[in-house]
């Protein structure tokens, strides 16, 4: 059990919960009941202000899920993808191969125009649920028997250990590939919720997008 004097509750509450001022106090039981009283005479003032609640049990946490790029179309994903290079880089060209079924290992080729050559980006898209080195090694030998690849990006839809990380780097390496990037499930779900609130939205019908008051 608490004891709470009268001095320990707002003026405006005990005025509005017809509390007498020659009362010695409310017995209450703990911290909750302290705070029962507290919101009780705000609802009966009709001004339940949120710093009164503040910090206190009656404000439940909110959490987000994470985002399920299993549940979209291998073409949707692919997609999904497409529109995030796009808008990666200001492009020389931009190619999507991967519709038509026969990509060579290539979904997306893209060529990127520095001040001293050309640069040949490799994209695969792959909406997997997990991933395991030899099918990481699998996507390197078909990239590199068809095609020259400067840069090889793989997005995927599930996350990639440490180590399968570092395999897929070390193999592009000694296969002739300069440079290797992955964006993993985390990686993915970041990039959306950060910067691309609009492709969140067509993707997954999560309007994340920030909302504005228009006035006549």
């Amino acid at each position: 059990m608490w004891f709470a004097t009268l001095s320990q509750i707002p003026s405006a509450l005990r005025k509005h919960a017809n509390v007498k001022q020659n009362a010695l106090g409310i017995l209450l039981n703990g911290k909750a009941g302290l705070e029962f009283f507290v919101l009780f005479a705000s609802v009966r003032a009709g001004k339940l202000k949120s710093s009164i609640c503040k910090g206190s049990s009656l404000n439940p946490s909110k959490t987000t899920n994470r985002l399920h790029f299993e549940d979209l179309d291998p073409k949707r994903f692919e997609d999904l993808c497409l529109n995030l290079i796009y808008r990666m880089k200001n492009w020389k060209d931009i190619k999507h191969y991967g519709a038509t079924g026969k990509d060579d290992g290539i979904d997306i080729f893209t060529i990127e125009q520095n001040e001293e050559n050309e640069i040949n980006w490799v994209i695969q898209c792959k909406r997997y649920k997990s991933i395991n080195k030899n099918q990481l090694k699998e996507i390197i030998d078909k990239i590199v028997i068809n095609n020259i690849s400067d840069v090889l990006l793989l997005i995927i839809s599930c996350d990639i250990s440490k180590e399968n990380q570092e395999y897929f780097a070390q193999y592009s390496k000694e296969k002739g590939i300069k440079q290797t990037l992955i964006w993993t499930q985390s990686i993915l779900e970041a990039k959306l919720y950060s910067d691309y609130n609009d492709l969140l939205y067509i993707y997954f019908d999560i309007d994340n997008r920030k909302k504005t008051t228009m006035f006549k």
